[in-house]
């Protein structure tokens, strides 16, 4: 292939960390569609303006606590399946407990379809649940001078998204809290999954349910699951100096 050196300039290094500098300076954290995210906008916008043939801001609406907002939902969908789970005890020679059984295995499929739709496939699956609200885009634009041939777009992201802090203050226990919540998260799927297909044949072919062995198991993952589920559902954190 063919490598091209790109020398910058120390006038070109300082500005970019200056400019960026001084939109944290200026607007502190950033969140999607707040008032410092447009007035960073408006920052960007008067730079551009010195070299750019045309600039405008581009608004737009979205729904900015959704990108983090789903794990929420994805953890709520978690123990509300465990608790279902374990009232199944309570009412054992009932129907109510092939009810719950069900109710609880949907509730965890609910919960993998969101965070497969969310997070590994990167649509807006749930986003319209979550209010909306106004942002902006700046666009710059260098007009050529001839026939246009290709277009070269740089991009960047101005507000500074919403972040987990459990790596600043875990180091990197980060790692296992991620590791325990999301085995938590898989694990569980895959039990009450069974434990549905297994209660959809005890009440089809009439004998009771197989509830001890899935009881420990559920018991013993919650265990280790819980205090990895509370990190991540409550350590979120405005960014601040995203660029």
């Amino acid at each position: 292939g063919i490598f091209i050196e790109i020398k910058i300039s120390k006038d070109d290094s300082d500005y970019m960390y200056n400019i960026i500098q001084k939109i944290i300076d200026e607007c502190g954290p950033r969140m999607p569609c707040s008032p410092q995210e447009a007035k960073g906008a408006e920052i960007i916008k008067k730079e551009l303006e010195e070299t750019c043939d045309e600039v405008q801001i581009e608004p737009f609406k979205c729904h900015p606590r959704a990108a983090l907002g789903w794990i929420r939902i994805v953890i709520l969908l978690v123990i509300t399946s465990f608790c279902l789970f374990f009232l199944i005890q309570l009412l054992l020679e009932l129907f109510w407990a092939y009810f719950l059984s069900l109710l609880s295995s949907i509730l965890m499929f609910l919960a993998i379809l969101i965070a497969w739709e969310e997070f590994f496939s990167y649509k807006e699956f749930i986003d319209p649940l979550f209010k909306e609200k106004d942002s902006q885009n700046v666009i710059g634009k260098i007009k050529p001078s001839g026939e246009i041939d290709k277009i070269i777009i740089f991009s960047g992201h101005h507000d500074s998204a919403l972040q987990f802090n459990l790596l600043k203050y875990l180091k990197h226990g980060y790692v296992i809290v991620i590791f325990l919540g999301l085995g938590t998260f898989f694990l569980w799927f895959l039990g009450s999954l069974i434990f549905g297909i297994i209660t959809i044949f005890a009440f089809l072919l009439n004998f009771t349910l197989i509830y001890d062995f899935f009881l420990n198991f559920a018991i013993w993952l919650l265990i280790i699951g819980a205090i990895p589920m509370l990190f991540l559902f409550f350590f979120v954190t405005p960014g601040k100096k995203a660029n």
